[in-house]
């Protein structure tokens, strides 16, 4: 490395004029003394290759970590996913009574009786793409989830999906509740449907 003066100066008590090198040994940080424009630090051809090389990846090198970044990515999602799946959420048992605004009319409001789990995983839904939300909700199996994400997504794709969702499973629980032969009475309660 060599210091070349842009500015007179005096390092060492040794008087500089510009272009002159200054010893390095004279300058306690030529860094600094560059930010401040008193001295050009001039760095060899060699040292500089040298710094370079040591600090680069082989286009390998770089797609290996990136493929290894991004499983990583994926594992930890994947795992956090199946946490929002609990049941109960952690040091807290029972039921939320979480109100809702209904669209049929306004100021009308439905209590949904949920698990903390139940939330959690609304919440998570709401969190994820439109793509990932859509494969969420195919997967869900309750109904208060169903119609806390309808009733607070904003998202009209999402809205839509857990209405059908919601439609699949009401129509699969009416299909176990017809009558059959030896099998007259039916349930035929509608109560907390989201019409």
């Amino acid at each position: 490395m060599r210091l070349i003066a842009k500015k007179p100066c005096r390092f060492g008590g040794r008087q500089f004029y510009i272009g002159e090198e200054v010893p390095a040994q004279l300058v306690i940080d030529p860094s600094l003394q560059e930010r401040l424009g008193v001295v050009s630090v001039i760095v060899e051809a060699v040292e500089e290759a040298a710094s370079h090389i040591a600090d680069t990846f082989t286009r390998e090198q770089v797609d290996s970590m990136i493929a290894e970044a991004v499983e990583e990515a994926l594992r930890s999602k994947e795992g956090a996913v199946a946490e929002f799946h609990q049941e109960e959420a952690v040091g807290y048992e029972g039921v939320v009574e979480v109100p809702v605004r209904t669209e049929e009319g306004e100021g009308q409001k439905l209590v949904l009786p949920m698990t903390p789990g139940q939330i959690i995983t609304a919440l998570s839904i709401m969190q994820m793409t439109v793509e990932e939300g859509i494969k969420e909700i195919s997967e869900v199996k309750e109904e208060p989830v169903l119609i806390l994400l309808h009733a607070a997504e904003s998202r009209k794709t999402i809205k839509n999906a857990a209405k059908e969702q919601a439609g699949k499973l009401f129509h699969s629980e009416s299909v176990f509740n017809e009558a059959c032969p030896g099998n007259e009475t039916t349930d035929t309660t509608t109560e907390g449907v989201d019409a």
